[in-house]
């Protein structure tokens, strides 16, 4: 293995969306959303999002289940939820919208644990869903801001919107310190999280890409079916008829125009479309007309054939806030006036594009000078449009920002639970940070090594040295390289590891990371052919090595051999070959009937008992104390899954080969002995006895529980929860060993299980 990059390129993430708004709605943040999720499944990512029943602009919802549907659309799983949806806005009506998306959203999410989770605002709900999910599974979260809830909330005007808004403002702020990352669509966005101390490079710029659908129609076609002359001078406002949209404005500048060719057209729909409706009726408007929200291809055809393209805001509406519709009205090369406030983002990003006129907000009979001048300004407007398009593809192309996305969620999964969030390091150890270990030449190499023997440690230096004494005898005749990972061990073992064992490569870890971690990590370095992950508890005869790999060598289609392990009074370690953990043989395990009946393929599955102690052959996984493996084939298949910070990462490194095509063997040609006893006895402590049962769980939800059904799966959870209540009661009651080592049967003299036998 010759660098981490071979390992950990294109690595595939667990990634759950949380969001207000998805496909099919097409206004608002819902476009992006869905984008952005369907790159991701497109780029190999698993994506989960938990949404609710379209609803936005319409504000109506038609939920087709009782409770909620779950589906799947171009690679993503989506999980909806029926929830209220107020019929006009107040802070009332908001609050109890956003209290039901919360708690509907609850029962939306995925048993399985998420790599990285994202929060899509403007709905303070989703953020909060993030950060609720992030206290479930212990996983980091990061947020997407589309809109600032609690500074919109001043500017909206919204009624009742000022009491709360700066508590919402509050809410924000805390949800987004917490967050691994947080990505904005505009720089006030970004200045608004820094003046709040949110550390810059946490924050990431995330714009709104260019959604350049392909027209349908020609533009006659399209004046024809919506009724338009192909005399008339088309002024289109597209979108959400909103509160914040002040569209009452529009019609009062329509009012204004004397030119019977100008026509106002109000395309989408919204909570205030019906008091708009009254108010053009009441004006006596015959140059205003409402059309429905137009689906993609007729969207963007609906744009091109209309002769300027309008954004219009209350004038509270300030920087807070970047109107979506922009990216689409760029790419349509039509100009665009801006009746908005000349401080507000959407100001500013249609001033940086140069793609058209800003005009003041609320002023009806300015927006109806501006519109009149551009029906008499062809020239001017031609050169608008083509400003904003180049604008638009220069800037905010979706490849690259789509791009900058998915590097968004990589962050995210690197990064750590907050800790507010954070529940004690010793209860829950695999989410202990891990800061950047120490890495230790041997002050003696070895040229071209054979293998690589890779050797995890913690608190175990006496077992340590009988392992490395063992191995010293076959470095004269075999090419290797030993490279020990030592995870945070406070008994001295890298200091004489130093001293005593020069041709040793170390790598210091400052924080226990764990089993698997401390394999990739090594792994990321190693330079030989071959690796052998070798556990600090066994003791290697000389010849075994080099015969294992003679062994190895004999079948080009095995990726990985496991040899036989015994206990130091001869007994069999049944652990060295084993069938996967499924229900009916861990049942079978269970009640004990793979001892009534040895060789059973069906009830001595997971011992595989249908293959003796003493006979060759392939099994589906041998045990991680001893586990001979391809370079190709590791390159092949990837890094051991650091979800599982102790137990079931053989097991599961073992499934992925056979998925991969290569077979795992079991060779007892040689014995290598294996002590399975540790620092701490036989009764395991509460941590290690809980990383065991959720390995477990992790093992079937990832492997298994796509072949049952929800009901099953989930008397499997409780039947593993279960039993660790079971266990942890038991080794409560136990009296513990007087002697250090014992014959445990998962705790290895290292003190913390590094072969896991589930």
């Amino acid at each position: 293995m010759t660098g981490g990059s071979d390992l950990r390129e294109d690595r595939s993430l667990d990634v759950l969306v949380l969001s207000s708004y998805y496909w099919p709605e097409t206004a608002g943040n819902a476009p992006y959303v869905t984008g952005v999720t369907e790159h991701l499944a497109g780029r190999g990512h698993r994506v989960v999002v938990a949404t609710g029943f379209p609803h936005y602009p319409e504000w109506h919802s038609s939920p087709r289940g009782f409770f909620g549907t779950d589906e799947r659309r171009r690679g993503v799983e989506i999980r909806r939820r029926r929830h209220y949806v107020p019929t006009s806005q107040s802070a009332l009506t908001r609050a109890v919208y956003e209290a039901s998306l919360y708690t509907m959203g609850t029962t939306a999410l995925p048993r399985r644990a998420p790599d990285a989770i994202v929060g899509w605002s403007p709905t303070l709900a989703g953020a909060g869903l993030a950060r609720a999910a992030a206290r479930l599974y212990g996983r980091p979260y990061g947020l997407v801001f589309q809109d600032l809830m609690g500074p919109g909330a001043l500017q909206s005007g919204v009624e009742g919107g000022r009491g709360i808004a700066m508590l919402v403002e509050r809410a924000e702020v805390g949800l987004a310190r917490s967050a691994a990352a947080v990505g904005v669509i505009a720089d006030g966005f970004r200045a608004y999280f820094e003046s709040h101390g949110i550390p810059p490079e946490r924050i990431h710029d995330l714009p709104n890409w260019s959604q350049d659908a392909v027209p349908t129609e020609l533009p006659t076609e399209t004046r024809t079916r919506l009724g338009w002359s192909q005399d008339d001078f088309v002024c289109l406002h597209a979108g959400n008829m909103g509160h914040k949209q002040g569209l009452e404005n529009v019609l009062h500048a329509a009012a204004v125009i004397e030119d019977p060719a100008i026509r106002i057209v109000l395309a989408g729909d919204g909570n205030e479309r019906r008091k708009l409706e009254a108010l053009a009726g009441e004006l006596g408007l015959s140059n205003v007309t409402f059309v429905p929200p137009q689906p993609p291809g007729l969207y963007e055809s609906m744009l091109r054939a209309a002769d300027v393209l309008l954004v219009n805001q209350r004038a509270t509406v300030g920087e807070m806030s970047l109107a979506s519709k922009l990216t689409s009205y760029f790419m349509a090369a039509r100009p665009v006036i801006g009746a908005v406030a000349e401080r507000s983002e959407t100001a500013r990003e249609l001033t940086r594009a140069g793609a058209g006129e800003l005009t003041p907000p609320q002023d009806p009979e300015a927006l109806a000078h501006a519109i009149t001048r551009f029906k008499g300004a062809a020239p001017e407007a031609e050169m608008f449009g083509m400003r904003g398009r180049r604008y638009a593809e220069e800037r905010l192309s979706a490849v690259h920002v789509l791009e900058r996305y998915e590097a968004f969620v990589e962050t995210i999964s690197r990064g750590h639970a907050p800790h507010s969030l954070r529940r004690r390091a010793d209860s829950r150890p695999w989410e202990t940070p891990d800061p950047e270990p120490r890495f230790i030449e041997a002050r003696r190499t070895t040229e071209s090594p054979r293998i690589s023997i890779v050797i995890v440690s913690f608190n175990c230096l006496p077992a340590l040295a009988v392992c490395l004494e063992s191995l010293n005898a076959e470095r004269s005749t075999l090419p290797a390289e030993v490279i020990v990972v030592d995870n945070a061990s406070s008994d001295g073992t890298v200091a004489e590891l130093s001293t005593r064992y020069p041709w040793v490569r170390i790598v210091e870890n400052h924080v226990n990371v764990g089993f698997a971690r401390a394999m990739n990590q090594a792994l990321e370095i190693a330079s030989g052919k071959l690796v052998l992950a070798l556990n600090p508890d066994t003791a290697v005869p000389p010849g075994a090595v080099t015969s294992a790999i003679d062994e190895l060598e004999r079948h080009p289609d095995v990726g990985m051999l496991g040899v036989k392990l015994v206990r130091p009074d001869g007994t069999f370690d049944h652990a060295c070959k084993r069938g996967f953990p499924t229900i009916g043989s861990a049942l079978s395990y269970f009640l004990r009937l793979d001892r009534l009946w040895p060789r059973s393929p069906r009830f001595a599955r997971y011992t595989a008992g249908q293959l003796g102690q003493d006979e060759p052959g392939t099994v589906d996984a041998i045990n991680g104390a001893f586990m001979l493996v391809r370079r190709e084939a590791a390159l092949d298949v990837g890094p051991m899954d650091e979800r599982y910070w102790l137990y079931a990462e053989d097991l599961d490194w073992c499934h992925r080969f056979w998925e991969r095509g290569w077979k795992v063997f079991y060779w007892p040609g040689v014995e290598v002995v294996h002590w399975k006893g540790g620092s701490s006895g036989d009764v395991r402590s509460w941590a290690l006895n809980r990383a065991f049962h959720r390995s477990m769980w992790q093992f079937y939800d990832k492997h298994h529980a796509a072949d049952h059904g929800q009901l099953v799966s989930r008397l499997v959870w409780i039947g593993v929860w279960a039993k660790f209540a079971g266990s942890a009661l038991a080794n409560a009651l136990r009296k513990p060993p007087a002697h250090g080592w014992d014959d445990d049967e998962h705790t290895p003299p290292n003190g913390m299980p590094a072969t896991p036998d589930p």
